[in-house]
């Protein structure tokens, strides 16, 4: 079975965000793929600028810097990328499923994602970060990103983020994904993470699936900006695709074409996850049905949070 590479990144080294250099290609080329579908124009850049000079944390500044040293590229540009989500999700799509195990919940999930030459299958990078306040994670992401758009904290929890479209009005706020990351570095807790995923005001409409270490720790947040909204069932698998279901009179009425096949993701997949075994190799199963798993999906994976294991299979 093939497998990805992985780096270390040690937030208490003198450079922690060194070891991205022997990625500066791959990095570099999804750096042009952001920007390209960004459309790389001024107004972007003043948004930027807006977002370095009031929203980003010492800490995100560092590391934005750092990796933009390591790959060869301008901060800003690296800043922009890492603000993809907040700023373009209508490319991404996803489907995710919680389902109970004896090793405690584990989390399935495809990230669907158009780019050209598919590039964001074939650069997948895990990254293992020592050194945050409330203990090690790992991301699965690409060279040069710092947000977080799937992880797991070991012994804490997991989070996966599911594009989705609202009707509130776009707003200067905490970019969704950089908080995503702030979450996995500072919340010691499954109900910590909670909490702070349902109340804090963010960027971007999303769907998170967030499950913990124990027997029922799981849950779909759905939010907009200002709202939030939790959903579970007591038994049988939690999915979650690319709509709302708990929050009512949010969806906006043209989401787009990935997440027009959404329905149709969460009612295979939900009814695949209810008959499967609880293993990870039953869950892969599950994403790979040809009517759950896209032609534009580019990362599938089963995290858990208590053992902290992380499966990244390659899609093809």
């Amino acid at each position: 079975m093939a497998t990805f590479p992985r780096i270390r990144v040690d937030l208490n080294a003198p450079s922690p965000w060194q070891p991205l250099a022997e990625f500066a290609g791959p990095a570099s080329r999804l750096l042009d793929c952001y920007l390209k579908d960004l459309g790389d124009t001024e107004d972007w850049r003043s948004i930027v600028e807006l977002y370095r000079n009031t929203l980003l944390t010492p800490e995100e500044a560092r590391a934005v810097d750092g990796i933009a040293k390591a790959i060869g590229r301008d901060a800003n540009d690296v800043l922009l990328a890492n603000l993809y989500y907040d700023a373009f999700r209508a490319l991404i799509g996803c489907t995710a499923v919680a389902v109970g195990s004896p090793d405690g919940p584990l989390h399935a999930r495809n990230l669907d994602w158009w780019t050209e030459q598919n590039l964001l299958a074939s650069e997948t990078l895990i990254t293992d970060v020592v050194g945050a306040p409330a203990g090690p994670f790992s991301t699965i992401g690409w060279p040069g990103l710092y947000a977080v758009y799937s992880g797991v904290a070991p012994g804490r929890f997991a989070i996966t983020l599911n594009a989705v479209v609202s009707t509130e009005s776009p707003a200067i706020r905490r970019s969704t994904t950089l908080f995503l990351r702030e979450v996995f570095a500072t919340a010691r807790t499954y109900e910590e993470a909670v909490e702070r995923l349902t109340f804090e005001p963010i960027a971007a409409d999303c769907l998170l699936l967030v499950t913990g270490v124990e027997k029922g720790q799981r849950v779909v947040i759905e939010r907009t900006s200002t709202r939030a909204e939790l959903r579970d069932n007591d038994f049988g698998p939690l999915v979650v695709t690319n709509d709302y279901r708990a929050m009512e009179d949010v969806g906006a009425s043209d989401a787009g074409e990935l997440h027009a096949s959404a329905c149709g993701r969460f009612d295979r997949a939900t009814y695949l996850a209810s008959i499967a075994e609880p293993t990870p190799e039953a869950l892969f199963d599950v994403l790979r049905d040809r009517k759950v798993k896209m032609d534009i999906t580019v990362q599938q994976m089963v995290l858990c949070a208590r053992t902290g294991r992380i499966d990244v299979r390659r899609v093809g």
